[in-house]
């Protein structure tokens, strides 16, 4: 399957994980239906989350707007201040609860679009989706939730984070409240 099939197939996936079918369990799957089985990337979202909310590009985005912020309290800009505090607050709750609760990562697959396509690749893979989101048939699934997580540059206690995500259960989207 060539990469554009790919990342369409991808796509049109992705949506079926925001409207509640990522299950999840933490670690590698497979099942081999038959020889002309389609090879499935699958990855466990919070996981991915946690490695995201802990690299670098993340980070940045939060100095950034800790800097705006107190520009716009230099500048006296009070209705600023309040969108940005607003904003950071609405960041932090999303990724407990991609984290925690298995809330869909659509904005983080899109930053990776590219890197996702190169490993389909390398792994001779089609669709790479989260965890529970593709049940077609004659599938084999391969779980590269460690590649995905490598993207992001991990330090040593991310990695450590991550195995304990992938050890655990899964929970239910909505079932932490992060208020």
């Amino acid at each position: 399957m060539n990469a554009l099939k790919r990342m369409h197939l991808l796509i049109a996936l992705v949506p079926l994980a925001s409207v509640g079918l990522l299950t999840g369990c933490g670690g590698a799957e497979s099942s081999v239906v038959g020889a002309s089985a389609i090879r499935v990337g699958t990855y466990n979202s919070q996981a991915v989350a946690l490695a995201y909310g802990r690299s670098r590009p993340f980070l940045e985005r939060v100095e950034r707007m800790g800097e705006q912020r107190k520009q716009a309290q230099a500048a006296g800009d009070q209705a600023r201040v309040d969108e940005l505090e607003a904003a950071g607050k609405a960041l932090q709750k999303r990724l407990h609860q991609q984290v925690f609760s298995g809330a869909a990562i659509d904005e983080v697959v899109a930053m990776i679009a590219d890197d996702l396509a190169r490993i389909a690749d390398e792994w001779d893979l089609g669709p790479i989706v989260a965890e529970g989101a593709y049940d077609g048939p004659a599938a084999e699934f391969v779980d590269v939730t460690g590649p995905i997580v490598n993207l992001f540059d991990p330090t040593a206690k991310t990695r450590r984070y991550v195995e304990q995500i992938l050890k655990s259960t899964p929970t239910k989207h909505g079932s932490v409240k992060c208020e």
